[in-house]
């Protein structure tokens, strides 16, 4: 006997998943994801990776972005940078520059200055 299938089944296609090349600091979850088993080291090369985790603790980390490491063994294996890494780089540079939700948000960030700290005051810059 052959197990009954729906043609719902039946017609199910496998979807091609969009590989993404940047990752935003403030976007571990996603990275998470991406990374799997292999870990954010893998995907994100050590410094992303890391920088990624200082921005999900709440340490002032600048907004940036990380190229992937899937983006380089990509460009390396076609001799040319992957069609869709244009548009990520160019809406990534534009989210890194855009300004803070509000002053308030710059004046609440903690200084991590180390002068600072030992004068209990706000950070000189």
């Amino acid at each position: 006997m052959t197990p009954r299938r729906t043609h719902a089944k039946l017609l199910r296609l496998p979807t091609a998943k969009k590989t993404r090349y940047i990752f935003d600091f403030d976007d571990l979850k996603a990275a998470r994801r991406a990374a799997g088993a292999d870990g954010l080291a893998a995907l994100l090369g050590g410094k992303g990776a890391k920088l990624a985790e200082m921005t999900a603790l709440a340490l002032p980390v600048p907004k940036g972005f990380v190229i992937s490491t899937a983006a380089c063994r990509a460009t390396i294996a076609r001799e040319q940078p992957p069609a869709s890494l244009w548009a990520e780089l160019t809406a990534a540079i534009a989210r890194s520059r855009r300004p803070p939700a509000s002053a308030s948000a710059i004046r609440r960030t903690r200084c991590w200055c180390p002068a600072a700290r030992a004068r209990s005051s706000r950070c000189p810059a």
